[in-house]
């Protein structure tokens, strides 16, 4: 048959041999042709091949064609197949019994070949556009079923005559409560008088519009449904509406935070870009706050090794001291932001005399005030408690930057005033308040916020006139935060600055704060006996050099196997030890000289002295019995002070 893919089945039942042969010869060269003589024979292959088309005879012997028929339509399988009466009897009473029993067409007899072959190819095109409409159908039943999609379809006047699942998913009533409750049910009055009045007159004049609706689901929660409405017509003139809505809810929830991420993106960029700015600065500030002091240091060591000039010997000293200060500082800013970083930045308590900390602060800046011959006050209020516990090392850094900010900032002949009080109560001690002035140069509003941001200067150009590498306010401003306190500034351009902060502190029972002076520590280290621990022969000379004048008994260990030995043997009044050194290291030799059992195992002073000045070598100092912890390279003053603190 031409154009056709398929070669169609036909079953051709009769009881007359004559009538087969001539339906075989007639449709075989285009169709499969299957044979019954019988109505029982034609059931049965009917069954088995599931012929396009019956062509059935009437009369015949046992079963005739219209109890085959019956049989047919009858059948699930077999009730679509078209059946095409084959008739010799001339008799509209058995056309119309058979179209009755739905027959889709007749074929008297005798055949003309013209004929049956224009019959057969009817019904077979009938056929096969059925197919066709019925798997569309079958589709699309599939896909609107199946569909998470809201697709109804309601008559013009408003009442819905089909949901699918989708419609009860989206707005979770079930299907009788939305055919029953119609669009009211999930759609406020507000929306719904828009839609009458302005989407069905746009619906009605394009014959599809899309829109936007909001919608309240059986449970409260609101949804966003992206419409689409369009006009239909049924096969018997009756005009309705079918919709198709998609919960929009999450695309705009995901579109609103797209966009809230972008602007975070690109002020993050922005951000990043101010960073690397600032990060470029900052980096270019600590390059020359480096080398400036190891110019210094490097330049004032060669004056001083060809001077002959003893004056001129001391000042290249002096200068070198002052250099290596410098540097120093800028040093432990790094190392502390870089714990700070990395979350290892911790405090550790001990107790304190407040008043010995303002002394010590004091003197270590004496020389620098006496330069810039500025007028420097310090004022303790009445009542508020010396001897304290808190973290006093992290206290002194933060004092220090402050006070030698005020220092730099201010002008020669200017004034600086700190003031210490308590500032009230918590349930475990005090609480401490901090009050740095000056009268320098000051800063403005639109600078003040900068003050806080690491790597930068409140304005950069001071870099050039007063030196420093952006970090020791943001630094201090951690430490205060973690001591429970808080930080503020209160200052102008050209009128000076004032820095107010809080830490809490533990009140500590017992002696009043010492008040030593140098000359103290003559007779206090006169005779003692001290053991220096440490690997580098330079460092334990070093230590030495600042011991030796106040009389105390030396000796020396070059590693925690030897200093453990040697306390075994001998009895010692103080222990500096190194941390690092190889073989035994310092904890491990402090462990073993706190469990040997021998006298004063347990009371003998051991400080750590170390250039580690990470908390956790602190805090693992303080875990193997040592009392305190010195910094690397030593300070005389800070030496001495530790050395009386536990002395006396």
């Amino acid at each position: 048959m031409e154009g056709t893919e398929k070669k169609y089945t036909i079953l051709a039942v009769d009881d007359e041999n004559a009538n087969l042969l001539m339906l075989n010869r007639i449709l075989s060269p285009d169709y499969t042709i299957c044979i019954a003589k019988s109505g029982a024979e034609a059931l049965r292959l009917a069954v088995d091949y599931m012929p396009d088309i019956i062509l059935l005879d009437i009369v015949m012997p046992g079963m005739d064609g219209f109890e085959v028929l019956r049989a047919l339509k009858e059948s699930e399988t077999l009730k679509d197949v078209p059946v095409i009466i084959i008739t010799g009897l001339d008799n509209s009473d058995n056309e119309e019994k058979g179209f009755t029993l739905g027959a889709s067409d007749y074929i008297t007899k005798p055949f003309k070949a013209v004929t049956v072959k224009a019959r057969v190819k009817m019904h077979i095109k009938k056929a096969v556009k059925l197919n066709m409409i019925e798997d569309d159908l079958v589709r699309i039943s599939s896909i609107v079923e199946g569909s998470p999609q809201l697709i109804l379809y309601m008559s013009l006047n408003g009442k819905i005559e089909y949901i699918n699942p989708g419609a009860v998913e989206t707005t979770g009533y079930t299907k009788e409560e939305i055919i029953s409750g119609g669009l009211p049910l999930f759609i406020g009055p507000e929306e719904l008088s828009t839609i009458r009045q302005d989407y069905l007159n746009s619906l009605t004049k394009e014959g599809h519009i899309s829109f936007e609706l909001p919608i309240r689901r059986k449970n409260g929660e609101e949804s966003i449904l992206s419409v689409s409405a369009f006009a239909a017509e049924l096969h018997n003139g009756e005009s309705g509406v079918g919709i198709t809505a998609r919960d929009q809810t999450v695309l705009k929830k995901a579109q609103r935070e797209l966009l809230e991420a972008k602007k975070r993106i690109e002020q993050a960029l922005l951000q990043a870009e101010y960073y690397n700015r600032a990060k470029s600065d900052f980096l270019s500030r600590m390059s020359h706050e480096m080398l400036t002091p190891l110019n210094a240091i490097l330049g004032m060591t060669n004056i001083a090794r060809t001077t002959s000039q003893e004056e001129k010997r001391l000042y290249c000293l002096d200068q070198i001291d002052d250099a290596s200060h410098h540097l120093i500082d800028n040093i432990n800013d790094m190392l502390d932001m870089a714990h700070i970083d990395a979350g290892n930045f911790d405090l550790f308590d001990q107790e304190f005399s407040l008043q010995n900390l303002i002394r010590e602060l004091s003197e270590s800046f004496a020389q620098d005030i006496k330069e810039k011959d500025i007028h420097f006050n310090i004022y303790v209020a009445a009542g508020t408690p010396d001897m304290l516990i808190a973290d006093v090392r992290r206290l002194r850094k933060v004092l220090s930057h402050l006070i030698k900010n005020a220092i730099e900032y201010t002008p020669r002949l200017g004034g600086i005033s700190i003031s210490v009080s308590q500032h009230g109560e918590y349930s475990d001690g005090i609480i401490l308040r901090f009050e740095i002035c000056d009268n320098g140069v000051g800063i403005s509003e639109e600078m003040k916020e900068r003050l806080w941001v690491v790597f930068e200067q409140a304005d950069n150009s001071i870099t050039r006139r007063h030196g420093g590498i952006g970090m020791g306010l943001a630094i201090s401003r951690r430490i205060i935060e973690m001591m429970g306190g808080s930080i503020q500034v209160e200052s102008e351009s050209g009128k000076g600055t004032r820095f107010i902060f809080t830490i809490k502190a533990e009140l500590q029972a017992g002696m009043p704060g010492l008040h030593l002076q140098p000359a103290d520590q003559k007779p206090l280290l006169a005779e003692r006996r001290i053991l220096i621990v440490d690997d580098v022969e330079l460092n334990s000379e070093i230590i030495a050099a600042m011991l030796e004048d106040f009389g105390p008994a030396l000796e020396y260990a070059k590693d925690g196997e030897e200093a453990v030995a040697r306390f075994l043997q001998n009895k010692y009044d103080f222990i500096l030890m190194d941390l690092h050194m190889p073989g035994m290291d310092g904890f491990e030799a402090a462990r073993r000289i706190r469990a040997s059992g021998r006298p004063g195992c347990e009371s003998t002073p051991i400080i750590a002295v170390s250039a580690d000045t990470g908390d956790e070598a602190v805090q693992k100092s303080r875990e193997a019995g040592m009392n305190d912890y010195i910094n690397k390279p030593v300070e005389m003053e800070s030496l001495l002070s530790v050395i009386s603190r536990y002395l006396s």
